[in-house]
């Protein structure tokens, strides 16, 4: 089973946003710049996914409600796989 799916197994709900800078004709870096999409901060994302990001022009977000519909935690990356093992973690349910 893959990260994805055992996060989708166990979540109350995951939505998953892929790219959505692509469709302001915009890069990661203009992005990650000033948010557009989400009012996301990204000033505490680690420097290594930011980078991984803009070289990749990927970007994902996973938003996710662990134990109900209400309350939710979301996960930057550019590796929907990675992400989803983040979102695992143990302390996040």
């Amino acid at each position: 089973m893959s990260k994805l799916q055992e996060l989708i197994k166990k979540a109350n709900q995951v939505n998953v946003y892929c790219n959505g800078h692509r469709s302001s004709y915009r890069t990661v870096e203009e992005e990650l710049q000033n948010p557009s999409l989400f009012e996301e901060d990204f000033e505490d994302m680690p420097e290594e996914v930011k980078q991984k990001m803009i070289e990749s022009d990927i970007m994902i977000c996973l938003q996710v409600y662990p134990r109900s519909p209400v309350g939710f935690f979301t996960i930057w990356h550019w590796d929907i796989e990675q992400a989803a093992e983040i979102a695992l973690n143990p302390e996040n349910f």
